[in-house]
């Protein structure tokens, strides 16, 4: 750990820096590899020097660049192990870059940063894989990232805490895909299950999953109590199948999320508490408020789309004010619709051609494609079905954009009054404890 990082993780909440401009919820203090090492990612092979793999699995403080971009094909499971990490993949040229082949998270760490990065693993490892996730990690944020294409569930973050997921876009899980715990053609086509406590999920668009949208995963403590702290704010939801949001957490803030149907979905619903289970596990809360399920529910309608499972007096679990403060600015479900399809995903340094086509598609309501072997509309089972993989060029960046290799560009520097020739100066911080490097990533 750097002074940098002791010195942030130290300060009273208030007075802490924010992971960076933008960053909400409960993970928003994540210090991430605040002043320690630039690792340069030059080579998009799995393993080696110049990785991606490389540098995620390196100790101690560090920021992540990329000085090249493309497609990165994982031949395993890449995981963040050690804390105090930064990457970011808006430095990446051209159109930046996709992971495929593996998934790529967060597990029973701290401290970490991930924005602008795509994770499409597909079926070609031929393994049930995840997409993203944050299980069993505390203090770690995951901003406008891109997850599509994965076989047990695009994200996960059991037993995490004060965690964010933000501006991330969620879309097509592989539905009848070949799951290995079920029967051949059994879908499971699932967004993501979370937990937390303090888990924030806010700005998030998941779109063309079956199911799970979001599964509240807020698991239960060593006295086999239910636990977890959900906040689910200002999400759009589209094209679901039979499962909107289920599952079940000690307390839940479920507010002014918008759930769009679409050509696929037959049931609906936008929250179902599964509740057979309280009287050995102890209570579940929610505290609901103005959400709009598209065509059917408005945002007036206080419980409407609450649906607990087994039916019973909706008074029992629901409180009439919030457990905790959201740590998120909010807006009507209708105003976050809008803001949402104009910024969410990994749209740094350019959408790709998968993430323009869905936020067509839920603009429209329409959706292109079928599942090859459901016949669903929207719902792939595999990601030929909707044509794999696009192109991602290979772009280097030349060799004298960063001299000092401090991770800011020369002309950047010039024009900060800094020195391109000396690789100390992106870790000079200013008034509010923010350093020159972060400056410019946060530029970007």
């Amino acid at each position: 750990m750097t002074l940098l990082t002791s010195v942030a993780r130290s300060l009273p909440a208030d007075e802490r820096p924010l992971a960076f401009p933008g960053a909400e919820g409960y993970g928003r203090f994540a210090v991430g590899g605040r002043g320690g090492r630039v690792l340069h990612v030059t080579s998009l092979a799995d393993e080696g020097p110049g990785t991606l793999r490389a540098a995620v699995e390196s100790e101690g403080p560090r920021t992540i660049v990329f000085d090249i971009s493309g497609l990165i094909t994982l031949k395993s499971r890449l995981v963040v192990r050690n804390p105090f990490l930064t990457i970011s993949g808006q430095t990446a040229p051209g159109k930046g870059i996709c992971i495929r082949g593996y998934n790529f998270g967060l597990y029973g760490t701290h401290d970490v940063i991930v924005r602008y990065i795509r994770v499409r693993p597909g079926n070609i490892s031929g393994e049930t894989l995840d997409g993203m996730g944050m299980a069993y990690s505390t203090d770690c944020i995951i901003d406008h990232c891109s997850i599509s294409w994965t076989i047990d569930e695009a994200f996960s973050s059991r037993g995490a805490g004060n965690i964010t997921l933000q501006r991330t876009l969620i879309s097509e899980a592989l539905n009848a895909a070949g799951h290995r715990k079920y029967p051949d053609g059994t879908e499971h086509g699932y967004a993501a299950s979370i937990g937390g406590d303090v888990g924030s999920f806010h700005h998030n668009l998941l779109a063309n999953c079956a199911g799970r949208n979001w599964s509240l995963a807020g698991g239960l403590d060593r006295n086999k109590r239910h636990t977890g702290r959900i906040d689910i704010r200002n999400n759009l939801v589209f094209n679901w199948k039979d499962r909107a949001t289920d599952g079940g957490a000690a307390e839940v803030q479920f507010v002014n999320n918008y759930y769009k149907p679409g050509p696929a979905t037959r049931k609906l619903f936008m929250i179902r508490p599964e509740l057979e289970w309280v009287h050995l596990y102890g209570p579940q809360r929610y505290f609901i408020q103005g959400n709009v399920l598209e065509g059917h529910v408005t945002a007036d309608s206080r419980l409407g789309g609450f649906v607990p499972w087994p039916e019973t007096d909706t008074a029992t679990y629901v409180q009439e004010t919030p457990f905790f403060a959201p740590a998120v600015t909010t807006s009507t479900a209708g105003e976050a619709v809008h803001d949402i399809l104009a910024d969410v995903g990994c749209n740094v340094p350019q959408p790709d051609d998968h993430d323009r086509r869905i936020l067509s598609e839920v603009s429209s309501g329409e959706c292109r494609f079928r599942g090859s072997r459901t016949g669903l509309p929207g719902l792939p089972d595999s990601q030929d079905d909707v044509g794999g993989w696009e192109e991602y060029p290979v772009i280097r960046r030349p060799t004298n954009w960063d001299t000092d290799g401090d991770g800011m560009p020369d002309d950047w520097e010039r024009a900060q009054q800094l020195n391109p020739h000396n690789p100390q100066d992106g870790a000079a911080t200013d008034s509010s404890g923010i350093t020159a490097l972060e400056r410019f990533l946060n530029s970007l």
